[in-house]
């Protein structure tokens, strides 16, 4: 058989659009696989000769190379390269267990090189799966087999490709894209990975950088993927890095990509108008830079951002971010934009890097050990928003503290500010250049007569739509505000509406008034939530329900083991201050990761030790003196060993109240090693030692096993107090502290699915597993109105 010169000598396969033969070509004497396709293509054969010529022009190693397109008896065939080896399926099969990840990872990724030039070149593949992604015997994967590919933007509507690969809007609109080719790419990777696990089943066996990038990927929002395969790749190719610090780089990248990029830029740009705002030197200049980006790099990386509330600025700086998030992408020497709030710096004393490193840990989830070194050597550019939320006494020592930082470090540091805000600053910052973000034109205005001061994005996209002029003056932005909340809670019955309102209004108020712009339940505290009355009333009832736990807890063990009520009684009494001396105080302080601390058990030993001689003497009031003070001595050393995990914050809240969920297993852990450490040291090493020398009133004398009986009390016991100090105790104060928010205020006890809620409509921003208000002065608007 012969088509054309080729001499055809075995069939390779057959797809939807043809038969893959594998032939011989006599002129250039070598193997070639050639693709028939189906019938008489009729009109169709220009397009797929169009198709056919792009892909011959496409010269990349990763892509089959198009040698000759031509027509035999009106049917149209490719003759390709022709590959001796299996499909990325097939050979994946053979693999052992131990080097399958690594070795499909490296094959995927070559193969993402090559879908990447078919892109660049115009062509949408439409059919990637394994099956049609080959390996060379040397080892070089190609991507094979496109008879289903068009030119990007040229399909027909028409659903084409192999299921499970199929993407979401292929199914439901047949609109194959780069997109889809995307998703159909992880897809393949995804089930050559963990065959058993659905797509973006977070329990997948998969290595989490590798399983965070698929996921985006797998999407069924074709917006939220990747902006490109090549994005991806930049992603996979991290997982394969041998230096931790470079995966964690990956990890943060991902993590400004999830929470501010596609958490906060995305839904922003979805609810808002899009203007274009100009930009202009401070001072005049006649060369005005044409992006943010560009105005950085003018600067020399120490830039001050200026504009009218509502103006933009936080939402130029989100788009800054993305901007140097892709830059960072591409070349590992480039900074990761990292986007913090300043107004959470509320502590003068805490130093600028301290600072820093702390919100990367709690907002970004990024292990403490590899951020210091980075924000020390300029890994990170800081994108600060919002030096005019800092409280007016404290904004003069932040503006000295940002400067010391950039003078020691050379970050690239911008930071954002209202302009009349920092003019009136005594001392302002010395950046090496500033900009303002001007008005939106008058052309784009969709109100007529609207001044040019209320030309802002945020006014402009609360006008949209509205059908009322708004009133002259400064009641301008209330009156937006207001028929905004009525539009978006207009589903609502009014009951459900007054109650979201009613709670988020309290909730900004206590807010605002202490300075406070994002919301995060872990982060909550009595101190700035309440005035005095019900913050006494949080502090009593965690108290309380802190002596009930310790007192109950210790009153049934002494009952049980030793029929000693008084033990027991003394014991839970005493415990309740020593938890709030080793935490310090009610403050709520999540534990949501431990690691051990050698310089921490030596700090502690002798405050531990006089806790515990302390409730040894307490004991000895009651019974013998001196084998109490020993138990004492022991028990405060065996708590303070327990109490050597450092608490620390754990990578990545991206659930709400993620921290007091982890707090409460920190709370087990702790409390269960205190348990093992205390009873098996107070019961098999201290009452040996003392029991030759006890008479009564000791209630060990007498007992028939007195060592289990010490070890079965003297657990418990220690095991309460490590747990509640590490970890336990901030759960408990939450839930006092949330009981009184829902006694005290118009806030419910269950606090997440009123913040979603508020979420869902727009009033709020999704942070991770925090929250923001749509603007900051919409904040102030929501509290002053709950306040009326």
């Amino acid at each position: 058989m012969r088509i054309g010169r080729f001499e055809v000598r075995e069939r390779l396969g057959r797809g939807g659009m043809g038969t893959v033969y594998r032939a011989f070509d006599p002129v250039l004497q070598r193997d070639v696989a050639l693709k028939a396709m189906e019938g008489d293509l009729g009109d169709q054969a220009d397009r797929v000769r169009d198709e056919a010529r792009a892909l011959a022009r496409l010269t990349h190693p990763n892509v089959v190379a198009v040698h000759e397109l031509g027509v035999e008896a009106g049917q149209v065939f490719v003759a390709m390269e022709h590959v001796q080896g299996p499909n990325l399926g097939a050979w994946a099969a053979t693999l052992e267990p131990a080097v399958r990840p690594a070795a499909v990872l490296e094959a995927f990724i070559q193969a993402g090189m090559g879908l990447q030039a078919a892109h660049d070149a115009g062509l949408v593949h439409r059919d990637i799966k394994p099956e049609n992604l080959l390996r060379h015997a040397d080892g070089r994967v190609v991507v094979a087999d496109f008879g289903l590919a068009v030119l990007e933007g040229s399909d027909e509507g028409v659903v084409a490709g192999t299921p499970p690969f199929i993407a979401p809007e292929v199914l439901e609109h047949g609109t194959a894209g780069p997109s889809s080719d995307q998703f159909a790419f992880a897809a393949s990777l995804w089930r050559l990975l963990d065959p058993e696990a659905a797509l973006r089943d977070r329990d997948a066996r998969i290595d989490p950088i590798v399983k965070d990038a698929l996921i985006r990927a797998l999407d069924p929002d074709p917006d939220v993927r990747w902006s490109s395969v090549r994005a991806l790749l930049q992603a996979l190719v991290a997982a394969r890095a041998p230096d931790p610090s470079a995966r964690r780089r990956a990890v943060l990248l991902e993590r400004v990509q999830r929470v501010w990029i596609d958490g906060v830029l995305a839904a922003s740009l979805r609810t808002r108008s899009s203007f274009a705002l100009p930009l202009a030197w401070v001072p005049e200049a006649e060369d005005a830079p044409p992006s943010l980006l560009a105005a950085v790099e003018e600067a020399h990386g120490f830039l001050l951002v200026l504009g009218e509330p509502g103006g933009g600025k936080s939402t130029l700086l989100l788009k800054l971010a993305d901007a140097m998030l892709q830059n960072a992408r591409i070349d590992p020497g480039e900074p990761v934009p990292v986007v913090l709030l300043l107004a959470s710096l509320a502590d003068r004393t805490v130093p600028l890097e301290r600072w820093v490193e702390d919100e990367l840990v709690a907002k970004y989830g990024l292990p403490r050990p590899d951020v210091a070194p980075w924000i020390r050597d300029g890994t990170l550019a800081l994108l600060l928003d919002g030096l005019d939320e800092v409280a007016p006494e404290q904004r003069g020592a932040v503006v000295e503290k940002l400067e010391a930082f950039r003078r020691e470090h050379g970050s690239v540091v911008v930071v954002t500010s209202r302009e009349a805000e920092h003019d009136a600053l005594a001392r302002r910052l010395s950046a090496n250049r500033a900009v303002r973000i001007g008005p939106v034109p008058e052309g784009a205005a969709e109100v007529a007569g609207l001044p040019g001061a209320a030309r802002t994005p945020l006014m402009l996209t609360l006008l949209a739509g509205s059908d009322a002029a708004p009133p002259d003056g400064s009641e301008v932005l209330p009156w937006l505000y207001g028929r905004f909340v009525d539009h978006a809670l207009s589903d609502l019955p009014p009951v459900e509406r007054t109650t979201l309102l009613d709670g988020l209004g309290s909730l900004a108020a206590a807010m605002t008034r202490s300075d406070r712009t994002e919301i995060w339940l872990e982060e909550l505290q009595p101190a700035w939530l309440f005035p005095d009355g019900p913050r006494m009333l949080a502090y009593t009832l965690g108290t309380v329900l802190l002596t009930l736990i310790c007192v109950g807890v210790n009153l049934a063990v002494s009952v049980t083991v030793e029929g000693d009520a008084l033990s027991g009684l003394i014991f839970g009494l005493c415990s309740v201050p020593t938890i709030l001396v080793f935490n310090g105080g009610w403050t709520i302080r999540p534990t949501e990761r431990l690691r051990y601390s050698w310089r921490r058990l030596v700090r502690l030993a002798l405050p531990g030790l006089a806790m515990g001689l302390t409730v040894g003497a307490i004991y000895g009031m009651f019974y013998v003196l001196w084998v109490n003070l020993v138990f004492g001595a022991v028990a405060g050393l065996v708590v303070v060993t327990t109490l050597a995990f450092e608490p620390s914050l754990r990578e990545g809240r991206l659930r709400p109240n993620e921290g007091i969920r982890r707090s409460a297993w920190s709370a087990l852990l702790v409390g269960s090693m205190g348990f093992v450490l205390g009873g098996g040291v107070l019961g098999y090493v201290a009452v040996p030692a003392v029991l030759p020398y006890l008479e009564p009133p000791s209630t060990l004398v007498g007992l028939p096993h007195p060592e289990r009986s010490a070890a079965a009390v003297a657990g418990p016991m220690l095991g309460l107090i490590a747990g509640m100090v590490r970890g336990g105790w901030a759960v408990v104060m939450h839930l006092a502290l949330r009981v009184v928010l829902a006694a005290t205020t118009p806030l419910p006890l269950r606090l997440v699915p009123l913040l979603e809620a508020a979420a869902d409509r727009g009033l709020l921003r999704r942070v991770g597993g925090g929250y923001l208000f749509l603007h900051r002065s919409f904040q102030r608007f929501v509290g002053s109105r709950a306040a009326s």
